[in-house]
């Protein structure tokens, strides 16, 4: 993902998004918005994975687990998605995303709670799409 730590230089460990904590974080700021940043990382992936929920004992859990013994013992339960694998890094619209693209976009907004409000497919401040009209009213 192109991430490396400031102090060390060393690539960061990054894994699937974990929109069970997403949406948490969103409940306890009020987030309306959420920006997705660098979604052109993902143009290689033939699949995409998210945690929609936990299990633990069997049961399905769709929150994270208040207790931490609890949280320590869950396996997250995963959708998986069909990557798009192609270039998104040219693109300026949202409607222009791949379709499988904006189905994972989408759906992870389904699964936190949070709408779209930012989405953007390279480093470049021109590689930003705007999604939500009153995002800076």
């Amino acid at each position: 993902g192109h991430e490396y730590g400031t102090v060390t230089g060393r690539p960061r460990r990054t894994g699937w998004l974990d929109a069970c904590v997403v949406r948490y974080a969103g409940m306890l700021s009020g987030i309306d918005y959420m920006a997705i940043t660098r979604l052109d990382i993902l143009d290689i992936m033939p699949e995409i994975k998210m945690c929609v929920g936990y299990k633990y004992k069997g049961e399905l859990l769709n929150e994270i687990p208040a207790s931490l013994k609890v949280l320590a013992e869950v396996e997250p339960v995963y959708e998986t998605f069909e990557g798009w694998q192609t270039d998104i890094s040219g693109i300026r619209k949202y409607e222009d995303l791949p379709e499988k693209a904006r189905i994972y976009l989408e759906r992870m907004s389904e699964v936190t709670g949070i709408k779209l409000g930012i989405v953007s497919v390279g480093p470049n401040r021109d590689q930003t799409i705007i999604i939500a009209d009153d995002l800076f009213k």
